[in-house]
């Protein structure tokens, strides 16, 4: 239960104007002539559908489902039916709630894609840290004093919980990796980097798309830093502000 209270015209029922628990809703149907999407995705009980909150906590869900219609469509228009094999393309997701008070809600979504003749599934990943109040999707750079250095220390920290997953040399950029670029595939050190996070009461949580800092077969990595581990770095007013105090 959040236990935020808001106005009658955002509540579902006027005589209990406070957010209920998370609501797991399921989006599912056929997509041209042989796919078919079967994802879920939270809402928050107590909010009309419209209400923006649930419509950014959708957000992720319906940008994939476009995607992958994209996809398909184009690969029907490539392949003309009598060339087409019997598989089917299909993509599928679910979400995990993080945390959720009475100031924000936070989301990580995982897909996978299997499209007709691909060799392999391909994951995606995708998050949402809204603002409960304002029904704004806020980005990892609100969560720290903005003349601090959390980028780099994050960089630092998420590189080191990488390593010890996967091995020294593994990650793309690397020193002793054979997949070593200048300039190339890694972990940057900018805010665009960890655009896939959340949070918990005990950790920043941040996710990476697959190739994005390794080779494919390490699919899509996730690091936990504890808030404890990020003292001074945090805004104590913003919505990690009580978890690292």
């Amino acid at each position: 239960m959040s236990g935020l209270t808001v106005s009658g015209e955002r509540a579902r029922v006027v005589a209990d104007p406070t957010v209920g628990s998370v609501v797991l809703e399921v989006a599912s149907e056929v997509v041209g002539v042989r796919a078919r999407y079967d994802v879920s995705y939270p809402q928050l009980g107590g909010l009309w559908p419209g209400d923006p909150v649930n419509v950014a906590l959708r957000q992720p869900i319906l940008a994939e489902i476009a995607r992958f219609g994209d996809e398909v469509g184009g690969l029907e228009e490539e392949l003309p039916a009598s060339g087409r094999t019997g598989e089917s393309s299909r993509l599928t997701g679910g979400a995990v709630v993080h945390h959720l008070d009475n100031r924000v809600v936070s989301v990580v979504y995982d897909f996978e894609s299997v499209v007709a003749g691909a060799a392999r599934p391909v994951e995606f990943v995708g998050s949402a840290l809204v603002d409960l109040v304002t029904g704004r999707t806020l980005s990892i750079g609100d969560l720290f004093l903005p003349e601090s250095p959390w980028i780099e220390t994050v960089t630092i920290l998420a590189e080191r919980d990488l390593a010890s997953q996967f091995g020294e040399g593994v990650l793309w950029g690397s020193e002793g990796s054979d997949t070593s670029q200048v300039r190339g595939p890694g972990l940057m050190s900018e805010p665009e980097a960890f655009a896939v996070f959340g949070i918990s009461a005990n950790a920043l949580i941040l996710r990476f798309e697959r190739h994005q800092v390794g080779p494919g077969a390490l699919g899509t990595p996730g690091v936990q830093i504890p808030w404890s581990w990020l003292g001074g770095l945090v805004d104590p007013n913003g919505p990690a502000g009580f978890f690292a105090s």
